[in-house]
């Protein structure tokens, strides 16, 4: 796939993603059907250990949804402009609104499959991240966040619009149901500082160590046990959908899984013999 909005960098087991809509990296149809390209690329790259994705845009990590993207299939040039102002939005609304939910749903599907990717994640936050920028970053392992003007927030509720990529999913497991209701409802914006207070950011780091921050943490990841994180993470994130007894069960079956792997072998090793291990992912 040719890519216009993504740019793919890989160093020492680390891919590094980074993001260019300009202005502000609002999430549009074609962006969303290269990010699901690239994950499952990524997914399928056995020399991607870790992910970092970040922006090119300094004032900008992500906003939500474009809504200035009208799908190529409604019509809209039969519409009677000279009806009131509210037949006029009635009637638009009527022929966009399906094809908007069916973008959400492939907004949920993207989200879903960054927080699946079966190796760590990270996102660098240095700029805004509202709404489904702040969604794509809950779906992320880690975040990493600069001080100053950046701010994070689920503001649908402003424009009578609900959190709809995973933010009232995530969010709550990530800072409590309370600190949640409070963001959401209140369509509050956090910075970096307030973020790592609440438990949203990993870190909160000055402009100038973000770059050095993220990077120092995704080649540290890349460089650790990968096979072992992914299997981690799937029961991490099923615990959520399962009784305790299958959770355990699923405990089971990774182990069972990570057993006779090069990682599991180098690891207990490494261990026996007092030295670094040398994880492949494998």
């Amino acid at each position: 796939m040719d890519y216009q909005y993504l740019n793919l960098e890989t160093e020492d087991g680390l891919a590094i993603l980074t993001m260019n809509r300009p202005p502000a990296n609002a999430l549009s149809t074609d962006l969303v059907a290269e990010f699901m390209a690239m994950i499952k690329a990524l997914e399928e790259d056995d020399g991607v250990r870790c992910l970092l994705i970040r922006s090119a845009i300094p004032k900008y990590f992500m906003v939500g949804a474009d809504l200035r993207v009208m799908p190529a299939e409604v019509d809209l040039s039969d519409i009677d402009y000279s009806q009131p102002p509210e037949k006029v939005l009635e009637e638009t609304l009527a022929r966009v609104s399906p094809h908007f939910v069916e973008f959400l749903k492939r907004g949920q599907e993207m989200m879903n499959a960054v927080e699946r990717l079966p190796k760590p994640t990270i996102a660098a936050i240095g700029g805004h991240a509202m709404g489904g920028g702040l969604e794509l970053c809950l779906a992320c392992d880690f975040r990493v966040m600069a001080r100053g003007k950046p701010k994070v927030g689920l503001t649908e509720t402003n424009l009578s619009l609900v959190p709809s990529a995973g933010g009232t999913q995530r969010l709550p497991k990530v800072i409590g149901r309370a600190k949640a209701l409070e963001m959401i409802l209140l369509g509050k914006k956090l910075d970096a500082d307030e973020a790592e207070a609440v438990g949203l950011v990993t870190t909160a780091v000055d402009p100038d160590q973000l770059e050095q921050e993220a990077m120092a943490l995704g080649k540290g990841l890349a460089h650790g046990a990968t096979l072992a994180m992914g299997c981690a993470k799937q029961c991490i994130i099923e615990s959520a959908n399962v009784s305790l007894d299958e959770g355990l069960a699923l405990e089971t079956e990774s182990v069972s899984k990570l057993q006779g792997s090069h990682d599991v072998l180098e690891g207990l090793l490494a261990f026996s013999t007092g030295r670094k291990p040398d994880y492949w992912g494998k």
